[in-house]
């Protein structure tokens, strides 16, 4: 058994060897030189990650998902307002679970659910609305605020198709 330093020794009594237990202070397994090769570790079986659900399909605007976030509206533009109300853990779960890529309208730093409140969202009460609420917003969803394009806050504006001509009255 290797020793401790003389300085250690002095602060720390020998700790005993437990039975069927490596010395704490001995050679590393396979790892001091000179030291014989490791035991082969048993192999393990092959566990699949965990996935989680799969992401829903991005929706085509955000705008219909994030209406059920309104009853958030007071918490999160109201800083005298303390937790938020079960109408909006309702709407946050309801996003979560269809859009949750929607929900980068809120974290990310150009604010775009913001315009569908009359006062501009606290950044870091949007963040702290899922942990207050118990949800759970998937990790992935995070990296994808960054990383992909979002779909756009509101719906496409759509040109009117033009009116067939219509016939000539006639004489």
């Amino acid at each position: 058994m290797r020793s401790l330093p003389p300085i250690f020794r002095s602060l720390f009594p020998p700790l005993p060897q437990i039975p069927g237990l490596p010395p704490l202070f001995g050679p590393l397994p396979g790892g001091a030189p000179g030291a014989p090769p490791s035991p082969a570790l048993p192999s393990l079986p092959h566990l699949p990650l965990p996935t989680g659900s799969p992401s829903p399909p991005p929706p085509k605007e955000c705008l219909t998902p994030l209406t059920s976030m309104i009853p958030c509206m007071d918490y999160l533009t109201n800083i005298t307002v303390f937790s938020p109300p079960d109408a909006c853990c309702d709407g946050l779960k309801s996003v979560v679970s269809t859009a949750p890529i929607c929900l980068c309208h809120g974290l990310n730093n150009n604010g775009g659910m913001s315009k569908l409140f009359p006062k501009p969202i606290d950044p870091i009460r949007m963040i702290i609305l899922p942990v207050r609420c118990g949800a759970m917003i998937p990790i992935q969803t995070i990296f994808s605020c960054g990383t992909q394009p979002l779909p756009p806050l509101m719906p496409p504006a759509t040109t009117p198709a033009p009116h067939a001509a219509s016939p000539a009255p006639s004489p």
